[in-house]
């Protein structure tokens, strides 16, 4: 409803830089899907006369099952848990036709809104129109580094050449990390350097 209400006061999309961490980055995937496939329920946005200045996703959240081989290799190295991430994804799905993604992944009535990495390529066709730079970041530690960037590669492939999606992992990085590199003023990494870089070329 936020962007909704920016770009109905006339906002140029091609002024806007879309960033989402976490939860925040599930939400932007959920804006790129409800976009090209408008939810029954939900008021569509207007239609995007141009793409976004890019969308920034930092450890999005992409599926609310049991993470790849990350709950094992990486479990004790992230703060982040498995059992966390059952717990949320058990209490975002309940009750939500939304996220109440069935076996195959299809939320009624039949799409890939609540879970991103279950998306068929077909599925994010027409993205070019949405953004043509895009940002997928992980953390090498974090439990769902392999999720995200399963769903990196196959977003990637699915936006085509006309999309430039850069999916980076953090050495020795955690879930969220440039966030939390920031809050506790540690200093810049690797990667909070790669994501300040990003933004910078996409706003001078």
């Amino acid at each position: 409803m936020a962007l909704l209400h920016i770009l109905s006061g006339g906002a140029s999309t091609n002024d806007i830089l879309l960033c989402g961490d976490s939860s925040g980055g599930l939400l932007l995937t959920q804006i790129i899907s409800h976009i090209l496939h408008p939810y029954p329920s939900i008021p569509p946005l207007p239609t995007l006369s141009t793409p976004f200045l890019g969308i920034l996703l930092i450890s999005p959240w992409v599926t609310f099952g049991a993470p790849f081989s990350s709950n094992t290799v990486r479990k004790d190295r992230d703060y982040l848990t498995l059992d966390i991430l059952q717990y949320w994804g058990s209490a975002a799905k309940e009750g939500t036709a939304l996220l109440s993604a069935g076996e195959d992944g299809q939320a009624e009535p039949g799409g890939y809104w609540g879970e991103p990495m279950k998306a068929t390529s077909d599925w994010w066709s027409g993205v070019d129109k949405i953004a043509t730079n895009i940002f997928i970041t992980s953390g090498e530690w974090e439990v769902l580094h392999d999720d995200i960037q399963q769903f990196g590669k196959a977003f990637k492939e699915a936006a085509g050449p006309s999309v430039q999606v850069d999916v980076v992992s953090e050495p020795n990085g955690i879930h969220i990390g440039p966030v939390f590199g920031m809050l506790w003023d540690l200093g810049p990494n690797q990667l909070t350097d790669a994501v300040i870089n990003w933004v910078y070329e996409r706003m001078v």
